[in-house]
Parts: C-alpha cells; structure tokens; sequence
C-alpha cells in the first residue's frame, strides 16, 4: 500500500475516493455483504485512514446514499422543470422517484430486502433523505401555497416527510398489483395528493 496515499489530495479528494470505491465494491459484492476492509483495500488505503475520514460503516453508506440520490434528484428537477400545476408536478415526482430507483441498480440496492434495515436505519438521520426530498417539494408545496391550493393547516416539512414515507413505502413493499407508471399516478392523484392540496 502506497505510504502517500493522502499526498496532494485535499480531505475532500480523499472522502470522494473512498465513496468511490464504496460504490465499486457495493456494486459487485452488494452493500450488507460490503465489510470495511473490502472498501479500504479498493480505495488502496488501511482501515486507519479510512476511520480518518468515516466514523463509522454507516457513515460511509448514508455518503454513498447521498451522491446517488443527489444525481437522481437532479434528474426528477430537469424532468418537472415543465410541469405549472405543483400539485402534479408533486404526483409525477413520486412516480419518477419510484420508476427510476429500479433503474439505477447502486441506489436500488437500498431497496433490497437484505438492505432494508440500513435503509431504514439511514433514512432517519438528520440531513438525510427528507432534506434531499425537500429540494423537490418544498418550492412545489410553497407555489401551492402562493396559489391557495394547500390545504389549511399542512405545515411543507410535515408534507415533505409524509411524501417521502409515501414514495418509500412503494420502493420497498411492493403491492398485490403492478402498475403502470399513468395507473400509479393516478392512485397517487386519488389518495394521497387531496391530503395536501385541493384545486377549488
């Protein structure tokens, strides 16, 4: 193992390359099955150094988390960027978030049945999922309010979190019937948006 493994690398560059490696070795032995000296030997460090930058497992995962769930977001923002009515643009938000997990196999590894109680673990760590899930729907549920379509007394955190435990419960249980992607809006339309907005 190189004795420079750190130089000319800022504490950033050596996190990222550690989260690199995560993601390689994630992807080929999947994250339960994933110990800290299999990361720290892809990213050609001791397990040392990688305690310097992660204080625990967990940290690490919820990092890679992130960067995953950070690109999709990116992706479901370009996708709405087109849509006025914030009520469904909410609806197809879900259904993008739920259609393209799958689609993205190191983020749907969270969903794994194997993985479910990291996943879960992770989910309610402070600046988690919800602050990611904020980016979307907090400017969605705010124009609803500017336009007087929320419903009185729907705080956006509170909406923002009830969304998010939605859309998980459709990644990681999944249902008795398989929907199409216009089935499933339409379901979303049906029972969940009227708790959080209306169109009188």
């Amino acid at each position: 193992m190189p004795q420079n493994w750190l130089a000319n690398q800022t504490q950033d560059a050596a996190r990222e390359r550690i989260i690199d490696a995560a993601e390689r070795t994630f992807a080929e032995s999947g994250m339960s099955g994933t110990p800290v000296q299999a990361i720290a030997s892809a990213a050609r460090c001791s397990r040392a150094t990688f305690y310097r930058y992660f204080d625990s497992r967990d940290e690490l995962v919820a990092a890679v988390m992130m960067r995953q769930a950070n690109r999709l977001v990116l992706q479901i923002q370009e996708r709405l960027a087109t849509i006025d009515d914030p009520g469904e643009a909410i609806v197809q938000a879900i259904v993008l978030t739920v259609n393209q997990v799958p689609r993205h196999p190191q983020l749907a590894m969270f969903f794994e049945a194997t993985d479910l109680a990291t996943t879960h673990r992770l989910v309610g760590e402070p600046g988690m999922i919800f602050d990611l899930a904020g980016l979307i729907l907090g400017p969605l549920l705010e124009t609803a309010r500017e336009r007087g379509n929320l419903r009185p007394g729907i705080t956006i955190p509170d909406a923002t979190e009830w969304t998010v435990r939605s859309a998980l419960s459709l990644l990681s249980l999944p249902g008795p019937v398989k929907r199409t992607d216009q089935q499933l809006a339409q379901m979303i339309r049906t029972y969940l948006l009227p708790a959080l907005v209306h169109n009188d």
